[in-house]
């Protein structure tokens, strides 16, 4: 029975972290000055918002490939800044 509850835990923090990605990268996103933020821009933003939220949070491996996908695009955002 522990067990069952650790990876409930784990679950939820994977879940957490997910949402954290999400809102880190519509932040990157959005980090353009006002004047040449696009439109794509702001889809892009909204669709993570979009996708984000539509996660089943009960599947955590729909979870762990959304943060994957999230985080990728993290590092392409953060290498084209550097």
């Amino acid at each position: 029975m522990a067990d069952s509850a650790a990876w409930r835990v784990g679950d939820i923090a994977a879940y957490d972290a997910m949402r954290d990605d999400a809102a880190t990268l519509v932040a990157l996103l959005l980090e353009a000055p006002r004047d040449t933020l696009s439109a794509a821009l702001l889809d892009q933003a909204a669709e993570v918002q979009r996708m984000s939220i539509d996660v089943d949070g009960q599947r955590r491996q729909a979870v762990d490939d959304a943060a994957a996908q999230l985080r990728e695009r993290i590092n392409e955002l953060g290498s084209h800044r550097e």
